[in-house]
């Protein structure tokens, strides 16, 4: 689910605060209805500008996005995939991992060669077509 500007003015409060998640890992926190929605803005707002309370200090926190939406883009992604009966039994008998199969099928039709990671903890397998 992408968080559009239409989808953020069509949530609702309900009873107990829930998060929206959308499609990259980020959210939106839903408060209750004495609490409404909270969105906050795009831009940061300048140092000079923030007010924080007397118990409270200002610290300017940099993050390298790079990585994270590197992680992001590898996450799995569940595909529904139709073979049949007679196929589907032959694969289970040579113990063939469907998704390697397709993975690796794709990334050889769309000329993609990069290494791809199966399992966790697994080195990861040099695809060479």
């Amino acid at each position: 689910m992408s968080l559009t500007e239409l989808a953020l003015k069509n949530l609702k409060p309900k009873e107990k605060r829930y998060l929206v998640r959308d499609d990259q890992g980020l959210y939106i926190e839903v408060n209750s209805p004495a609490n409404p929605i909270k969105v906050v803005p795009a831009v940061p707002t300048p140092v000079r500008e923030l007010r924080p309370d007397p118990d409270q200090t200002v610290v300017l926190v940099e993050v390298f996005m790079p990585p994270f939406r590197e992680r992001m883009n590898n996450k799995a992604v569940t595909k529904t995939v139709t073979v049949p009966r007679w196929l589907e039994m032959e694969a289970k008998t040579a113990n063939l991992n469907y998704s390697k199969i397709l993975q690796e099928g794709i990334m050889e039709r769309l000329g993609i060669f990069r290494e791809i990671d199966h399992r966790p903890g697994k080195k990861k397998q040099k695809i060479t077509l």
